[in-house]
C-alpha cells in the first residue's frame, strides 16, 4: 500500500472507531484513487484496517463495568474489542444466547437490532466500547417466551456442577452430611477459572487447574497466608497452555502459588513483570546485569537465573537438538522440573519412580508410579513444624507405602473421610467405627454434580454416624 494511503488509514482509524465513508471525498466531490482504495479496505477487509488502529490502553477485562465481559474481535465489536453486557437469568425479551451450546456463537437472527445480536447504537456503544446485548449470558438459554433461564449445561462442565451445587443447596443440603461439597469457580465461557478453592469451609486448599478443572502446578494451604495474597495461577495456566501447544519453556518461572515470578529472563535478557499479570514494567538488561533490575532478589535467584533442574533440562534439550541434527537420537531428559525451576516430586528412571523433595536431595517414598502429592505434603508439613499432622500415603490397590494419598484419611482417633489426590476431603466425615459405610465413589459423583448420588455417599447412615461440627441442624 502506498505510504500516503497507510498514513491516511492510521489517522482516520485512530480518530473514530466506526468510519463513515461519506466524508472520504475531496473538495470537488470526486473520490481520489487513494479514497477509493480506503473505501474498499473499510468495506471488504476490516481486519486489515484494524492493524492501523491504536486502541485506548489498556482496555481489558479489569476495566469492564460489573456484570460485563471483555470480548475481542475485529468486525464484531470494533477494532479495539468491547465490554459486553449480556442478559441475566429471568430477564425478558431475549433474542438468543451467547453460549454455543444453545445456538449462540455469534449467530444472528432477524429480530436482533445491530450486528451479531449486539446493539451498536450511540445510546449503548459509548467511547469506552461498552455494548449491551439482547442475548442471554453464558450458561443461559433464551426459552420460547423470550426469557433467559438456566440452560442445563452438559454434564461434567464447570457451570453444570456449579448449577447442580446451588440447586442441591436450596433443596436437600444437610450440613453435617454434605459440607464437603464446594462450588467451582467458572469463567464466563463455562471453563474452569485458573484458581479454585477446593474443599469444605475452613479446610479449603487453593489449587491451580487447567481449563478442564485438572490440578496443575500450584497448591497452597490455608496456613500459607503469604502465598494466598493475590494468588491467581495465571503463570501456571500459561505454562500448561505452552505445553499443550508443544512449546515447553524452561525460562518462564512461576511462584509456588502459580503467579508469575517478578524476574523473568529469556535468551540472555532479563526484565521485571507484575506477579499477578506478567506485564513487564522495567527496562531489559542482559542476564549478566540482572542484579541491577528493581525486582532482582539475590536470596531467591542467586547469580544464575536458571535453577538446577531447568539448567539440566535446557542442557539436555540442546544436546538432543545437536545430536538430532547429525541424525543421532540423544538421551531422553532425565528429570522433570516444576515451573519454579525446582525438581518435580515424582522422578522416573528406567520405569522406576520415586518421590523426592524439591532439591532432589532426599528420597521421600517409592511413588508406585501414581504421583507424589502426599509424600510432598508430608515433607512440607514437617518443614513447617506441623509434624503432628498425620497423612496416610499409600497405594489404594495394595496399601503399600507410596507417594499418593490413600483414599481414606483419619481425623485423629475420631473421624474418617475420603480424599482426592490433592488431599482435599471429598466425603462426609463419620466416626471411625462407621468407616465401612462410606462410599468414596458416590461421594465423588455427588461433588461432580450428580445430586442423586449424595445420599449414597454414606450408606444407611443415621445422623449420629456423622462427626458434627454443630448441634444445630
Amino acid at each position: 500500500m502506498p505510504r500516503e494511503i497507510v498514513w491516511l488509514v492510521i489517522v482516520t482509524a485512530a480518530v473514530v472507531k466506526s468510519v463513515d465513508t461519506s466524508h472520504l471525498q475531496n473538495e470537488s466531490n470526486d473520490p481520489t484513487p487513494g479514497m477509493i482504495l480506503l473505501e474498499e479496505l473499510i468495506a471488504n477487509n476490516t481486519e486489515a484496517l484494524c492493524k492501523y488502529v491504536k486502541c485506548q490502553e489498556p482496555l481489558d477485562v479489569t476495566e469492564c463495568p460489573e456484570n460485563s465481559v471483555y470480548l475481542d474481535g475485529a468486525g464484531q465489536f470494533g477494532c479495539c474489542g468491547a465490554c459486553v453486557s449480556f442478559k441475566k437469568s429471568g430477564e425478558a425479551n431475549c433474542t438468543g444466547s451467547i453460549d454455543p451450546a444453545y445456538g449462540g456463537d455469534y449467530t444472528t437472527t432477524d429480530s436482533v437490532s445491530g450486528p451479531d445480536g449486539l446493539h451498536n447504537s450511540k445510546d449503548s456503544f459509548d467511547h469506552s466500547n461498552y455494548v449491551s446485548s439482547s442475548w442471554c449470558d453464558f450458561g443461559l438459554k433464551c426459552n420460547s417466551t423470550q426469557m433467559c433461564e438456566a440452560g442445563g449445561e452438559a454434564e461434567g462442565g464447570c457451570l453444570y456442577i456449579r448449577q447442580q451445587y446451588y440447586t442441591f443447596l436450596n433443596t436437600n443440603y444437610v450440613s453435617y452430611r454434605d459440607d464437603y461439597r464446594w462450588a467451582p469457580n467458572c469463567t464466563p465461557h463455562g471453563g474452569y477459572a485458573e484458581l479454585q478453592r477446593k474443599g469444605p469451609l475452613g479446610e479449603e486448599m487453593h489449587v491451580c487447574v487447567d481449563s478442564a478443572g485438572n490440578t496443575i502446578y500450584g497448591r497452597i494451604f490455608q496456613w500459607q497466608e503469604d502465598l494466598l495474597i493475590n494468588m491467581n495461577c495465571k503463570c501456571s495456566r500459561r505454562v500448561w497452555e505452552q505445553l499443550q501447544a508443544g512449546e515447553p519453556s524452561v525460562t518462564l518461572h512461576c511462584m509456588e502459588n502459580g503467579n508469575y515470578e517478578e524476574l523473568q529472563c529469556e535468551d540472555g535478557w532479563c526484565y521485571c513483570v507484575h506477579s499477578e499479570s506478567g506485564t513487564p514494567y522495567s527496562t531489559i538488561l542482559p542476564e549478566e546485569a540482572m542484579q541491577f533490575l528493581p525486582c532482582y532478589n539475590e536470596t531467591l535467584v542467586g547469580e544464575q537465573y536458571l535453577r538446577r533442574c531447568d539448567s539440566i533440562s535446557e542442557a539436555s534439550g540442546q544436546l538432543t537438538y545437536h545430536m538430532l541434527s547429525k541424525g543421532v537420537y540423544g538421551p531422553a531428559g532425565l528429570y522433570k522440573c516444576d515451573p519454579d525451576g525446582s525438581f518435580s516430586g515424582e522422578q522416573c528412571l528406567h520405569g522406576e519412580c520415586q518421590c523426592y523433595d524439591k532439591y532432589l536431595s532426599t528420597i521421600l517414598k517409592a511413588s508406585s508410579g501414581g504421583g507424589c502429592n502426599c509424600a510432598r505434603d508430608q515433607w512440607l508439613y514437617s518443614n513447617e513444624g506441623n509434624s503432628h499432622v498425620k497423612l496416610y500415603c499409600a497405594s489404594p490397590s495394595n496399601k503399600f507405602d507410596a507417594g499418593v494419598y490413600y483414599t481414606l484419611q483419619y481425623y485423629g482417633d475420631i473421624g474418617v473421610y475420603c480424599v482426592d489426590q490433592d488431599g482435599v476431603r471429598t466425603s462426609p466425615m463419620v466416626y471411625s467405627e462407621y468407616v465401612d459405610h462410606l462410599d468414596c465413589e458416590e461421594a465423588a459423583k455427588c461433588q461432580n454434580g450428580d445430586n442423586d448420588a449424595c445420599e449414597k455417599a454414606c450408606l444407611d447412615c443415621e445422623p449420629d454416624f456423622f462427626v458434627k461440627y454443630s448441634t444445630q441442624e
